[in-house]
């Protein structure tokens, strides 16, 4: 058997693979994890329910193979948003607009979290967590590497920061059909996303930068004495 001829199942394998986790992300995009349907999935991916149960075990399994696939689409995004060099203002700017970005060219992916964050039970919490730990946690040390230039003020619980950034991010997206509209916006337009970006920006370098002290803090007055 030629070389060539050995890697044809593999190749075959990969892509029936690909197919069905690319129908899963629809499917579950669409419907989240309850309503959505293997034999629906198999048969928007050319494919059987059998085959599913090879490579993926179970819906479970599938699902967590969906959500990390779409993590990971995520994650590469940050990681490219920030050069490692430059201050902590700036990296926080693209960083958040990265992500910004990111969210508007991947509906799937808004669709698919805002499902998880309604799910009574979090299949795919783990996954999900690698969002924050791996990917919005960068945002988490920008800041301590600002408060430790600085340039930020001190931050209590670095978790409330990133959880927030997220919340606003996601939340423009989330509600797309409806800013669109009472808007007349596209978000589409990287303009548009761009100016969205600028108010979470704004928002969060107000918060974070160090603030003077007071005068009156610097230079107290002494007090009088009696005669």
């Amino acid at each position: 058997m030629s070389p060539s001829t050995r890697t044809r199942p593999k190749r075959s394998a990969e892509r029936t693979r690909a197919n069905i986790l690319e129908a899963a992300i629809a499917a579950f995009a669409e419907h989240g994890f309850e309503g959505a349907r293997i034999d629906a999935i198999a048969a928007a991916a050319a494919s059987n329910k059998r085959m599913i149960y090879v490579y993926f075990e179970s819906k479970e399994g599938l699902y967590d193979a969906v959500m990390r696939a779409a993590v990971e689409s995520a994650l590469v995004t940050l990681r490219d948003a920030a050069n490692e060099e430059l201050p902590p203002e700036e990296r926080t700017r693209r960083l958040i607009r990265g992500y910004m970005h990111f969210l508007a060219d991947h509906p799937r992916f808004v669709r698919l979290v805002s499902w998880e964050s309604l799910a009574a039970s979090q299949r795919a919490s783990v996954a999900a967590a690698d969002l924050v730990g791996g990917g919005l946690q960068r945002l988490a040390q920008l800041a301590e590497r600002g408060v430790a230039e600085g340039a930020f003020q001190p931050i209590g619980d670095v978790r409330h920061l990133v959880a927030a950034v997220h919340g606003m991010c996601l939340g423009f997206f989330q509600r797309r059909s409806l800013l669109e509209s009472l808007w007349g916006a596209d978000l589409n337009d990287p303009g548009a996303v761009d100016a969205l970006a600028d108010v979470v920006v704004s928002l969060v370098l107000d918060g974070l930068r160090r603030r003077p002290a007071p005068a009156d803090r610097l230079h107290p007055t002494p007090p009088e004495t009696a005669p």
